[in-house]
């Protein structure tokens, strides 16, 4: 597996396993599955038109801020950063405190917002998705719902793991939060 980049300033591409993977650009809408489906990347400052789909976290913890959490999901073959979808009227926030402690089995200590995934999926239905980082607290391993595991990876370690389907996002989320190499 070879990564590498190249550019200047936020244009930058990923060499994975011979693919080019292009870092998000605000409102750059990337066709996935020849266009199935579609993913962008939108600032904080801008909320997407879309339905409200939740938080995911980009979490470091106070000990070592180059590293950050992954969590593997039971039926998928790769780990993402903790995420999942609203209950009730949580906010973006509350579902962010919510979805670490429940997935990454931590305490969000503090968070800031990275920018809004936008996803059009095979549907048609659009979803907006708020990307954070958070400094957290590690808690004992006890897992809930579909996750398999957590580790604390370094950005290098982390793109070899994590799916491609969402590289780009992924990308920038480390890049918003000042997470390099």
């Amino acid at each position: 597996m070879v990564f590498a980049w190249a550019g200047m300033g936020r244009v930058i591409w990923w060499v994975l396993m011979g693919e080019d993977i292009m870092i998000a650009k605000d409102f750059e809408e990337i066709e996935r599955d020849s266009g199935a489906w579609s993913i962008s990347w939108y600032p904080p400052s801008v909320v997407p038109a879309g339905k409200k789909h939740g938080s995911a976290g980009l979490c470091v913890t106070e000990q070592d801020s180059s590293r950050f959490i992954l969590i593997r999901i039971k039926e998928v073959n790769y780990w993402e950063f903790p995420a999942g979808r609203p209950e009730g009227e949580e906010t973006w926030l509350e579902t962010l405190e919510r979805e670490v402690q429940e997935e990454a089995c931590a305490r969000v200590i503090d968070a800031r917002l990275l920018g809004y995934l936008r996803t059009r999926q095979v549907s048609g239905d659009v979803v907006v998705r708020a990307v954070w980082k958070a400094s957290v607290d590690l808690l004992e391993w006890n897992p809930m719902h579909e996750i398999a595991g957590r580790g604390l990876f370094s950005r290098s370690e982390a793109l070899g793991l994590m799916g491609k389907a969402h590289m780009p996002i992924s990308l920038r989320a480390l890049s918003e939060a000042g997470i390099s190499a």
